[in-house]
Formats: C-alpha cells, sequence, structure tokens
C-alpha cells in the first residue's frame, strides 16, 4: 500500500488548463476515480448524472464522481482557466456517503486564493516521488477548504481523515532516529497543535502510537526470525537493546527472551497492565 492511500486518499493526477471552444470537453464522459475542478477563471456550464445543467463561474467547484456521466466547459466563444486533481480512497468514498461532496460548490472570496495555492503547490509535490505525501495533504487541506471544515456535516469525516493522515506520518517514520516533534507536524498544524488532537481521538501520544507500532512489528521478528534481540530492537528504530527490552516488558508483560521462548513452547503468556506503561501520561 502506498504511504498516500494509509490516509484514504490517492492523488492520481493533478494539473491546469485553459479551455475554450477548441479544447473544451466536447462529449458526456466518464472517470473512473473522483475528480475536482477549481474555476480559476471565466464562466461556463455543468451538467452530471447528480446535476441539471446549470451555469458555473469563477471560484467555483465542480465534482466529478467516479462510473458517472458528465460534461462541462465555457461558455461558447470564451474561455475559462480551471485546475484539476484526479483522486480515489475510502476518504472521498466516505466524504460522498456522507453526502459532503455536492456537485458544485461555490467557494468565498476569502479562501479563493488559498485554494489555488494549495493546488499550485500540490501539482508541484506530485512531480517528486519523495513529496506524494505532501501532495496529499495539500489536496486533503484543499478539500477541507473547499467544504468548509466547521461545517456539521464534515466534521466527524474530518476528524477521521485527519487521524488517519496523522497516523500515516507515525507509519512513515516508524524506524527515524529523529524525535517525533521533528515531523509531526504540517504546513497548516504545529507539532503541539496536532499532538493534542491526536491525543484526544486516540488516547495516546504520538510518540506511544509509534512504540505501540514498533512493539507490534517486534512481536512478529520475535515470532519469525531468528534475530537476536539486539538485531530485533535495532530493526525497529531503537538501538539500546535494554531499554528496548524494557520498552517490550511494558507492552507484552514479559522480556522479549521469554516471548520468544513461550512461542517455542508452544505457551501463551497473557498481556499484563503495567503500571507507568506505554499510556502513562508521563509519555510525548
Amino acid at each position: 500500500m502506498k504511504l498516500s492511500e494509509i490516509a484514504g486518499l490517492a492523488v492520481h493526477g493533478i494539473g491546469k488548463k485553459t479551455s475554450n471552444d477548441a479544447t473544451r470537453l466536447q462529449h458526456p464522459r466518464i472517470l473512473d476515480a473522483f475528480a475536482l475542478v477549481f474555476l480559476a477563471g471565466g464562466e461556463g456550464t455543468c451538467e452530471s448524472e447528480r446535476l441539471s445543467r446549470s451555469a458555473i463561474c469563477q471560484g467555483d467547484v465542480l465534482f466529478l464522481f467516479p462510473g458517472e456521466m458528465h460534461l462541462y466547459g465555457p461558455l461558447p466563444g470564451t474561455s475559462w482557466k480551471e485546475q484539476w486533481v484526479l483522486f480515489s480512497g475510502a476518504y472521498p468514498e466516505m466524504l460522498d456517503k456522507k453526502g459532503c461532496l455536492p456537485p458544485v460548490r461555490r467557494s468565498g472570496e476569502a479562501v479563493r486564493g488559498k485554494i489555488a495555492g494549495l493546488l499550485e503547490q500540490a501539482e508541484i509535490q506530485h512531480q517528486y516521488s519523495w513529496l506524494r505525501t505532501d501532495c496529499t495533504a495539500s489536496v486533503y487541506h484543499a478539500l477541507l477548504m473547499i467544504l468548509d471544515e466547521n461545517s456539521g456535516r464534515l466534521q466527524s469525516a474530518h476528524a477521521q481523515g485527519e487521524t488517519a493522515y496523522m497516523q500515516q506520518l507515525l507509519r512513515q517514520h516508524l524506524l527515524s532516529p529523529l524525535p517525533v516533534s521533528a515531523y509531526f507536524r504540517t504546513d497548516q498544524h504545529s507539532y503541539h497543535t496536532l499532538r493534542q488532537k491526536f491525543l484526544t481521538r486516540t488516547g495516546l501520544s504520538p510518540k506511544q502510537y509509534q512504540m505501540q507500532l514498533r512493539m507490534r512489528r517486534a512481536e512478529e521478528l520475535l515470532l519469525w526470525s531468528d534475530l537476536p534481540v539486539g538485531k530485533v530492537a535495532a530493526s525497529v528504530g531503537i538501538t539500546d537493546p535494554l531499554y528496548f527490552s524494557k520498552r517490550f516488558k511494558q507492552f507484552a508483560g514479559i522480556s522479549p527472551v521469554q516471548y520468544r521462548k513461550s512461542v517455542t513452547a508452544g505457551l501463551r503468556y497473557p498481556p499484563s497492565e503495567p503500571s507507568g506503561g506505554l499510556n502513562s501520561p508521563g509519555s510525548s
């Protein structure tokens, strides 16, 4: 699975174009994915299976849906400028199911420049494989801005998508030697803001969540490999074997060596709830 898909949003293509009588869409079309079309200048019409023929103008955003016929373009004898994104995933499917994706959305004048800027930024990021996750984040924030993240219907979908994106960041840096605060941030939110949101929604701090991911990976390595404990520790991003053994015991209730022996012997030790363990308030 691609990192961009962990958050339930995969960007397949993004760009901009100027359409006129010669270059506009001439016949009804069906796409395999969702599409967003932001009208940066001009006016025209749009129609689809969800929308009767309607006038659209600068600042409007069209949402096109997979498997549904649509046709749009500038008025005859004129041209318009558009920015577009082709995307798919569980997140837009959830938004659609909750009724949060209207066929046409009028963006407020105060945010139009920001939407255009985010889409421009995402287009540049999409050109480089190592910036694809940042591209996903830019499109994600553009969607929130377009749909108004303070609207009632969008809040639950927004929270789920944002939490999934934060989990994505932690998975992406699972083996990173950097402190969580170095990368657990976005252009829109500081580390402390994201940390508080993550803690509120999951009951774990980012560091606690990442440690759980590391310990689950360590369990797999202890079960299915012959790596010594020190190598297992290094394989999950922990350089100190003693620290690793301490954290693993807090997680599983027994030491890594005991855990491996219990499997070999066909026994199963029930995990305990250690005092001051991975979920202790002092963890950050």
